[in-house]
């Protein structure tokens, strides 16, 4: 079974042409990892099986990643009575010392999981908690995409440096709607006048909220309005 792994980890166009491929794309060696992982699991019927044994302390222990013996691993797994496919992986973590990466590969394991029971994984940051209504305007655009068969897992994350607006990761796409980003693109464009500025700052409620800057000839629209706009549009092109 380990050989298995070993193969689904291979970069050969033999090996990946055996490998079953997850139903999301995860990346990095964590990726690599946990579609190797969820190959053969799969290859086994194992699926669920593993998916709880990543969820046991042991698994989540900190101490775990600084074991260095692969037979010490693969017996502390055993006779926890993990199943074949979670202590051969766990050894071929320890072998190629690995075992640093673990609750990253965990995580990817679990992305690739809820896609494979059709779950739509989308996850929210904002400088600040989002009001009732924005959160409701939110979960309809998602909603209005997401396929007849699939489960929205939406999951709220503050972020304050992003200063105002939305990071939004949907499954493997990501989209940032932030002001911080925003903001680095006009001072980018700032700097390449040296222009002095006369600045006129206005009022406009159906803005919802943020900045509407108008430089010269160039428009800058960091509203909360045209980045909910923005954000469906993003939406429907990336699910």
């Amino acid at each position: 079974m380990s050989l298995i792994l070993k193969r689904s980890l291979s970069m050969s166009t033999n090996a990946v042409s055996r490998l079953i491929r997850p139903p999301t794309q995860v990346h990095g060696v964590e990726g690599r990892y946990a579609s190797a992982l969820y190959s053969a699991a799969h290859k086994r019927n194992t699926l669920e099986q593993v998916e709880k044994d990543l969820q046991k302390d042991f698994i989540l222990n900190p101490s775990l990643k600084r074991t260095k013996k692969k037979e010490l691993v693969i017996s502390m797994a055993q006779k926890l009575g993990l199943t074949r496919e979670t202590v051969n992986f766990l050894g071929l973590l320890a072998e190629n010392g690995r075992l640093n990466k673990l609750e990253s590969v965990v995580s990817s394991y679990d992305a690739i999981m809820r896609a494979h029971k059709g779950e739509l994984s989308v996850q929210v940051m904002s400088s600040e908690p989002l009001s009732k209504s924005h959160e409701s305007a939110l979960n309809d655009a998602l909603n209005k995409v997401a396929k007849t068969d699939q489960k929205l897992n939406v999951i709220y994350t503050v972020k304050p440096s992003l200063i105002g607006g939305l990071v939004v990761t949907i499954g493997d796409k990501y989209v940032d709607l932030s002001i911080a980003s925003r903001m680095k693109k006009l001072k980018e464009s700032v700097a390449k006048t040296d222009q002095k500025l006369n600045v006129i700052y206005t009022v406009k409620p159906s803005l919802i909220g943020g900045l509407v800057v108008t430089i010269g000839d160039k428009y800058v629209d960091l509203s909360i309005a045209s980045r909910m706009k923005k954000l469906k549009e993003s939406v429907i092109s990336s699910v």
